[in-house]
């Protein structure tokens, strides 16, 4: 075989799987084919999956190119994570979690996806670029954007969005109340009546919602506040290279009285993992003395010892709520405004026990 053979040969191999192989394999037609990767009505859902899967196995995947200038759209849907920075958002026990989630679904799903990381404060634009430009048909919110770019976007009356953790016309939050609710109602069987609470920033409205959450728990649960700082807001100033020592310098001062709480109630995983170190330099023990519990994901429960009993976020039923509700917008249904609230999950560890 000479030279010129081989390289044909390999040519051949390496040749792109088209439409027209998938249609030929599935036994449909190739207009059958790209409905079915667009995930219009017009085809079934089991035939779409079917498809999806076969072209998945094959290697091919449309061109977003030639689905926009036949359709007039993208094809592809925006995750907007609302971050200054990049790295804090990844490592975030709420944010973090649900854009890996939000990009597995995306991935099984076969769904093209722009991920673009945008802050009011620093953006020079209202609305994110992807928005701006028209790269993709819808977006996913996640986080506080600031009310420029929400404003922004609700002008935009035909373009589909739905936020998640923040209030919007269309948002899937957690329920907070309810799970301050369940937090205080696990300790408080177990003989506690002086309990601390510790969260923030208050700009953001599930953090607003956890500490009213807690303050009207005090006359039901008959609990005892011995002082004023026992109830903390950790405010935006605050989330900087100084956070940790706020919160590791409040818990030593209402540790440290006579009179101190019996439990803390963390409104996120780096107040609890500070709260436990706290707790540990001033010899008291975990659950005898002090418990602790936390909210955050089930992932960040793993990465830290002792394990911290913990109000987990269902982020498999936030982002599913938020992509059917935001698929159905696509699709151009007519649906009022939705407040969708996720309940949250309890999750045993080794941080709560009986009051001493």
């Amino acid at each position: 075989m000479n030279g010129s053979a081989v390289m044909a040969k390999s040519k051949a191999k390496t040749k792109p799987v088209t439409s027209r192989d998938v249609a030929k394999r599935a036994g449909v037609s190739q207009a059958t084919v790209s409905l079915a990767m667009r995930g219009s009505d017009q085809v079934s859902q089991k035939r779409i999956e079917q498809i999806r899967e076969l072209a998945r196995e094959m290697g091919y995947f449309p061109r977003a190119a030639g689905q926009m200038l036949r359709n007039r759209k993208t094809g592809y849907v925006g995750l907007i994570m609302a971050a200054k920075d990049p790295e804090m958002a990844v490592s975030s026990g709420f944010m973090g979690p649900v854009m890996a989630q939000v990009v597995r679904t995306f991935s099984e799903n076969q769904t093209p996806y722009l991920v673009e990381f945008h802050h009011h404060d620093t953006a020079e634009q209202h609305l994110p670029r992807q928005v701006a430009s028209g790269m993709v048909d819808g977006i996913l919110v996640v986080g506080d954007v600031g009310k420029q770019v929400t404003h922004a976007l609700s002008q935009k009356a035909d373009f589909p969005w739905v936020s998640i953790g923040e209030p919007s016309d269309y948002c899937v939050l957690n329920d907070a109340t309810h799970a301050v609710d369940q937090a205080v109602e696990k300790i408080y069987n177990l003989g506690h009546r002086r309990i601390a609470y510790a969260g923030g920033p208050n700009i953001y409205q599930e953090h607003r919602e956890s500490r009213a959450g807690f303050e009207k728990c005090v006359k039901p649960y008959k609990l005892k506040q011995m002082a004023k700082d026992w109830v903390r807001s950790f405010d935006e100033e605050d989330r900087s290279q100084d956070f940790a020592n706020h919160v590791y310098q409040w818990c030593r001062t209402v540790l440290g009285r006579k009179h101190r709480p019996t439990a803390i109630l963390c409104r996120s995983d780096a107040i609890a993992r500070t709260a436990v170190f706290a707790a540990a330099s001033m010899d008291i023990t975990l659950p005898r003395d002090l418990s602790v519990i936390s909210w955050g994901s089930a992932t960040r429960i793993a990465q830290s010892y002792p394990c911290i009993d913990t109000m987990i976020f269902n982020t498999e039923a936030i982002v599913s709520s938020a992509m059917d509700l935001l698929s159905k917008r696509m699709k151009h249904t007519v649906i009022k405004p939705q407040t969708i609230r996720i309940p949250m999950l309890i999750s045993e560890g080794m941080t709560v026990g009986p009051c001493p």
